[in-house]
């Protein structure tokens, strides 16, 4: 029994890259999905700023036209897991977690989810971020992506 408890703690405190299993190969904020692919996509493009870093403008959703934004990802993964997509709205006091949707994949090199958030003006004008991480480890953060809704 040691032997495998030690084992298992092994595979537990290893780095997220030496894992390797899963990886984001797409995403779009988009106002549908359509046979599994996003349609209507806002602008301008969302990105994973885990990759790229803040450089690039994010996507902008006008509140008077749309009322509900799709966060679609095509993902790659050697076996079949749970994925979170974890919401966060900006505040003064800083980011407030608004939703957290755990989404389970089968193993896939183009395996396609998508969660969504009904937006109102009242309630939701501001920036917004989505983390997608492993449901049972949220600090494994495979992207980050965020949007401003005005």
């Amino acid at each position: 029994l040691l032997p495998i408890f030690l084992l298992c703690s092994f595979a537990i405190v290893l780095p997220s890259e030496a894992l390797g299993s899963i990886q984001v190969l797409d995403i779009a904020l988009t106002r549908n999905v359509q046979d599994r692919e996003p349609l209507g996509q806002y602008t301008p493009p969302a990105f994973c700023e885990k990759d790229q870093a803040r450089f690039g403008q994010i996507p902008t959703i006008n509140l008077s036209i749309d009322h509900n934004v799709i966060f679609w990802n095509k993902i790659a993964s050697s076996e079949a897991q749970t994925l979170r997509h974890a919401w966060h709205k900006k505040t003064e006091e800083g980011w407030t977690s608004v939703a957290q949707i755990d989404i389970k994949i089968e193993k896939s090199q183009s395996y396609r989810i998508w969660s969504s958030k009904d937006l109102r003006a009242n309630l939701h004008r501001g920036e917004w971020m989505i983390v997608v991480s492993l449901a049972d480890d949220p600090k494994h953060i495979l992207c980050i992506s965020r949007f401003l809704a005005q």
